[in-house]
C-alpha cells in the first residue's frame, strides 16, 4: 500500500516545493532583510565622509532614522488612505450625478412627449372649431339671406 503526498512539486524537474507558509516565512525575512540595507545605504548616503567621525553613534543614528521612516511610512499610509476614500467618494458622486442627469433627461423627454400630445389634441379641436364655425358662418348666411327674401 503506497500513500501519495500532495506536496506541489515544479513542473519543470520534479522537485518539491516550500510550503506556503514557508515562501511566507521567507519572504518577511527578505523584506526586513531590504529594509534594513535600506537604512544601512540611506545612512550612508545621507552622512558625508568628512564628518562621518564627527557626528552622533552609529545605533542612535539609526534609530533616529528608522523611527523617522516609521513615521513617514504611516503618514504615507494615512494619505494613501484618506486619497482612495476621496477617489471613491469622487466616482460614488459622479455616478449618483449621472444618473440624476440621465433622470432629468429622460422626465425632460417625457414631459416634452406629453406636451406634443397635448398641442396635437389641441390643434384637431381648432381645426374642429373652424369648421362648426364656418358651418354656422354659412347657416346665418342662409338665414339671413332667407329673412331678406321674406322681408321683400
Amino acid at each position: 500500500m503506497t500513500t501519495t503526498t500532495s506536496l506541489p512539486c515544479c513542473p519543470n524537474c520534479g522537485d518539491s516545493l516550500p510550503s506556503p507558509e514557508e515562501t511566507q516565512a521567507e519572504l518577511s525575512q527578505a523584506q526586513a532583510r531590504i529594509a534594513e540595507l535600506e537604512a544601512q545605504l540611506h545612512r550612508i548616503n545621507s552622512v558625508p565622509t568628512s564628518h562621518a567621525q564627527d557626528t552622533a553613534p552609529p545605533d542612535k543614528q539609526t534609530r533616529e532614522l528608522l523611527r523617522a521612516l516609521s513615521r513617514e511610512k504611516l503618514l504615507r499610509k494615512e494619505a494613501e488612505g484618506r486619497l482612495t476614500a476621496t477617489s471613491k467618494e469622487i466616482e460614488d458622486l459622479s455616478v449618483s450625478l449621472f444618473e440624476q442627469a440621465n433622470n432629468m433627461v429622460a422626465d425632460e423627454r417625457r414631459a416634452r412627449a406629453h406636451l406634443e400630445e397635448r398641442v396635437g389634441e389641441l390643434e384637431k379641436r381648432d381645426v374642429e372649431k373652424r369648421r362648426r364655425l364656418e358651418r354656422l358662418e354659412t347657416a346665418l348666411a342662409r338665414i339671413e339671406h332667407v329673412r331678406s327674401l321674406l322681408d321683400e
